[in-house]
């Protein structure tokens, strides 16, 4: 790679030199200078290594694209119960009442029978509570929710 910037560098300036002794002029009627030369040379060589450094990020920008549209398909999505339709009531936080109690619930998938997720799990969530599961990857957290 060292070789074909240092190839096209002699190149360029080989180009530049021709084009000054045969008196090629710019586009404001101007010989062309040096500085002109070295402007085109920096320009054309950092847009190629950007171009081609752009191309390993390809699937991780195809990825985001992807999330981007189902993100966008849940935000824009229309609930089938709208809060304000006629004889839909609004419950108050203090007026709801009850609690959620697991006694000795066992689960395991379909795909995978010999692996219990839930071995007799005996648990009760009051109203009102904040709880917080933890556990390795696989203990059932998202089962329990």
């Amino acid at each position: 790679m060292a070789m074909v910037i240092n190839l096209y560098f002699g190149y360029a300036f080989y180009m530049a030199g021709l084009l000054r002794w045969t008196g090629v002029k710019n586009f404001e009627g101007e010989l062309i200078s040096g500085g002109e030369t070295i402007t085109i040379i920096f320009i054309i060589i950092i847009s190629v290594t950007s171009l081609a450094g752009a191309g390993n990020n390809m699937p991780a920008i195809s990825g985001a694209r992807v999330a981007g549209k189902f993100a966008f398909d849940v935000i824009d999505a229309v609930p089938s119960v709208q809060p304000n339709e006629p004889g839909s009531m609004v419950l108050k936080r203090e007026d709801v009442k009850g609690k959620i109690e697991f006694d000795n619930v066992c689960f395991n998938y379909p795909s995978n029978p010999d692996l219990k997720v839930l071995k007799n799990l005996t648990v009760t969530f009051e109203a009102g509570q904040t709880i917080g599961l933890i556990g390795p990857s696989g203990s059932g957290k998202s089962t329990i929710i």
